[in-house]
């Protein structure tokens, strides 16, 4: 007979035994760190020597769906304990208030159980990171002293639909709170307070049934990440916080990300991201469930090259563009990653910028056009290509629309619909070019020529001079009483 000494077993994993009905006698095991349990679907009882345990840290019974009841006052002793999971132990009946003495516990996992509340003992564990309390259907109330976890970073409460507007205004108090996600919790009112969440980087309110987000919204300073699919109700977004990058909102049939306002005759999309972006290489991405381009697109095309020529407008410079277009594979459910390169062709220059994963039916990307990235003036000639994983890849169609720095107001994008549209360069190329004392002097009488570097021949040509008092305000003003030219081509 051979004598096995467990007594410095560390690490005891009998995952999926699926015909283990008990754990025996924990007793000899005193420096045992991690028991893994993890899908003991006939597991019936859990010893209470396991109080003995004082070294472990990691304690795993996910799955362990006929599991009954804990020695919750052995479990209590176990003040060395990390990571505790419960998850999916529909027959426990209740999280005992013994869990507040687990001083060290770091990760609670107690999703898809069927308790109704948690208990205050809970708030003790200051040392709590991350809280998972997912499809919790019965679950009524969060702790009354639910703030007092302020060191919890990440917390998600998917598809607790008792928890309500309520279970959200509880959660407003977790100043540290890095991720949040409420999905399907019947939330139809956003409380104010949610601006107290100041160092929320991601937030996701899928599936609830509020019609607005508060102004305080715009607080949230460190917020780069916002998911409201499916928020069929939803109708106006506040002003959106600066640090504010990646927007999924498919399925919100009453909500319109850019509306037209007829008072100033322009589409607003009002963010305060705007501004920083344009100095940045960074770009701003809102996935949406449009069937159609939207009409502020003044250039559209189809396939995997979108081409055009700048055109002039004489008191605003070029400072970004919106590429939209639809998900390349509709159906597959998978996300995708877009990789636009964009190249002047005038300038010989180009920017492949930041990929962004495309999950919703439409995409509508914001990029930065500067000293950084790429500088775009009038008369550039402008190609884009969309790139996926491996290779260059086919749109069925894509939109495009310029952005000056006067559409850039305040908080706001303004995209007023009298900018003309974009010529594409298979149709007509154009370009204006500036005389002055910098580049060249042009008097009346003055006898110019025009030459064309190009290899290739135009089918035809066409020129008009601008003078002085055809710039006004801010458009380009061409009267058809001006005297034709003397022209002679070569």
């Amino acid at each position: 007979m051979v004598n096995v000494n467990f007594k410095n077993l560390k690490i005891l994993d009998v995952t999926d035994s699926s015909s283990l009905t008990k754990i025996g006698n924990f007793i000899g095991l005193e420096n045992l760190e991690e028991l893994r349990l993890r899908g003991c679907s006939t597991l019936e009882e859990l010893d209470s020597s396991i109080g003995c345990l004082q070294k472990l840290v990691e304690l795993n019974l996910e799955g362990c769906s006929r599991l009954k009841s804990l020695p919750w006052e052995m479990i209590g002793k176990l003040t060395s304990l990390q990571y505790l999971n419960l998850e999916n132990c529909p027959n426990i009946p209740e999280i005992s208030h013994e869990v507040g003495s687990l001083i060290s516990l770091e990760r609670l996992f107690i999703s898809k159980s069927n308790f109704s509340n948690l208990p205050n003992s809970l708030c003790q564990l200051h040392q709590l990171v991350h809280l998972h309390v997912a499809d919790c259907i019965n679950l009524v109330n969060l702790p009354s002293n639910f703030s007092e976890l302020q060191f919890l970073t990440l917390l998600q409460l998917d598809n607790c639909s008792k928890l309500g507007s309520k279970g959200f205004t509880q959660v407003t108090g977790l100043r540290n709170l890095y991720e949040l996600t409420m999905k399907k919790c019947n939330v139809s009112q956003v409380s104010s307070e949610i601006g107290n969440l100041v160092s929320l980087w991601s937030l996701d309110l899928s599936g609830n049934t509020f019609s607005s987000l508060p102004e305080s919204f715009s607080n949230l300073s460190k917020l780069e990440c916002l998911t409201i699919n499916d928020c069929s109700q939803l109708q106006l977004l506040p002003p959106l916080p600066s640090q504010l990058k990646n927007i999924e909102a498919a399925n919100c049939g009453s909500l319109d990300v850019m509306p037209f306002d007829s008072m100033q005759k322009a589409y607003i999309f009002r963010s305060k991201a705007f501004k920083e972006l344009l100095t940045s290489t960074e770009r701003l991405y809102i996935g949406l469930s449009w069937e159609e381009l939207p009409e502020w697109c003044t250039c559209r095309n189809s396939g995997k090259v979108l081409s055009f020529v700048a055109p002039i407008q004489f008191d605003s410079q070029i400072c970004g563009l919106i590429l939209c277009g639809p998900k390349l594979y509709e159906d597959d459910g998978d996300d995708e990653w877009l990789h636009p390169t964009i190249y002047n062709k005038t300038k010989g220059t180009s920017h492949k910028f930041y990929p962004s994963v495309v999950g919703s039916p439409m995409f509508v990307t914001f990029y930065p056009l500067n000293d950084t990235t790429l500088v775009v003036e009038a008369g550039d000639t402008v190609e884009v290509e969309f790139h996926d994983e491996v290779s260059l890849f086919p749109l069925n169609s894509v939109g495009l629309r310029l952005v000056y720095e006067d559409d850039v107001v305040d908080s706001e994008l303004v995209l007023k619909d009298v900018r003309e549209p974009l010529f594409p360069t298979s149709e007509m190329s154009v370009r204006y070019s500036r005389f002055n004392d910098t580049t060249l002097v042009v008097e009346v009488g003055d006898t110019v020529e025009v030459e064309f570097d190009d290899e290739g021949s135009f089918k035809s040509c066409g020129l008009r001079l601008v003078y002085e008092d055809e710039v006004v305000d801010s458009g380009l003003v061409l009267k058809d009483v001006r005297s034709p030219h003397s022209l002679c081509f070569h």
